[in-house]
């Protein structure tokens, strides 16, 4: 089965460990963080990635105070999302996967916990931001922070997209369970970052472990 078989109109897609391999970028950022604050570097897990900025040295930090938690994060931000992500790269299948999308007329959209700044910044400098409707991301509302529910209801709202007709793909629980909440269809992007057994505990109505996107099936498939 191929994605572009499925009747879905809609595609909601994830950023980080679905569109793009960002990680290399990401731990060398929060790496240098660590360093400049004077704190141990400790092994650090794909799985990290995925939750908001917070979560992340939360996980990282887990005895550091929030004022320290704060600091890092601010850090972050301005190493990261300044810089033109050197390491990261579209999975080898997306942009064909894209570009079939687009040619059957279907809309696509990414629902992802980046910050919008980050979010437009990578997809425009790795030649993604043209096939897609619209972004929305965890900052997309002033002065909230956004669960992944949140995010896609938002695109819902503002484009006024029919839950029947949509599927959210993404490599994490938090992707698979905000997609589920809002009633639409799930796939589960296993070659990403997420935990597997935690991603499929969350009930994708699909998956794949294939980045070039190939091949997809059924959870009952596996």
């Amino acid at each position: 089965m191929h994605l572009a078989q499925l009747p879905y109109s809609t595609v909601l897609f994830d950023l980080d460990g679905t569109l793009a391999d960002s990680a290399p970028d990401i731990l060398d950022a929060i790496a240098s963080v660590l360093r400049a604050a004077g704190d141990p570097v400790p092994h650090m897990e794909l799985s990290i990635i995925g939750p908001p900025l917070e979560g992340i040295f939360r996980k990282v930090c887990p005895d550091a105070s929030d004022t320290k938690l704060a600091r890092h994060v601010a850090a972050f931000c301005e190493l990261y999302f300044g810089g033109t992500f050197p390491k990261s790269r579209p999975y080898p299948g997306i942009v064909p996967l894209l570009g079939r999308l687009r040619a059957d007329g279907r809309r696509l959209f990414v629902a992802t916990h980046k910050p919008e700044a980050a979010a437009f910044r990578m997809l425009e400098l790795k030649g993604l931001l043209p096939f897609f409707d619209g972004v929305a991301c965890n900052d997309s509302l002033p002065g909230r922070q956004l669960s992944k529910k949140e995010i896609i209801r938002l695109l819902m709202d503002r484009h006024g997209l029919a839950p029947a007709s949509m599927v959210m793909i993404g490599d994490t629980p938090l992707d698979i369970r905000g997609g589920n909440e809002q009633g639409i269809a799930t796939i589960a992007a296993l070659y990403g970052y997420g935990d597997n057994a935690k991603v499929l505990a969350e009930r994708p109505r699909y998956v794949t472990d294939d980045p070039e996107w190939k091949t997809l099936r059924t959870l009952e498939g596996m």
